[in-house]
């Protein structure tokens, strides 16, 4: 039931739970991402996974950037993520949290359509 979307990964990037709110934002089924590299969400660059040393250092970070949906569109996120432990106290992946930052939420929960940039305002005028 939750809004955000959450992915979970194993320590190669490879995803072992998405939520369906994650899933639906990115424009796949749930089983279509299930066992997948997380650079499925990427854009412009090549997931490498993290090593355990460089998890250990992390423990928890938060980013904005841009996404990819199965469609090829490209929108932004903020991504918040945390290290996941085993019980010995190693680290075994990340949860991540996703936010759309794309469109706008307004008082009454609805949600509007992103603003058009003056780029894209003269190019509709043009047509």
């Amino acid at each position: 039931t939750m809004q955000l979307g959450v992915t979970i990964a194993n320590q190669d990037g490879i995803i072992v739970y998405v939520n369906p709110a994650d899933a639906k934002m990115h424009g796949h089924s749930r089983d279509e991402l299930l066992g997948k590299d997380v650079g499925i969400y990427a854009v412009g660059f090549q997931h490498r996974p993290l090593s355990a040393q460089k998890l250990r250092g992390l423990r928890s970070y938060q980013r904005e950037t841009f996404n990819r949906r199965k469609d090829g569109s490209i929108f932004k996120v903020r991504l918040l993520s945390d290290v996941v432990w085993n019980s010995d106290g190693d680290p075994v992946g990340l949860v991540t949290i996703c936010e759309e930052l794309t469109a706008e939420e307004g008082a009454d929960g609805t949600k509007s359509q992103p603003k058009k940039t003056k780029s894209a305002e003269r190019k509709s005028k043009k047509k």
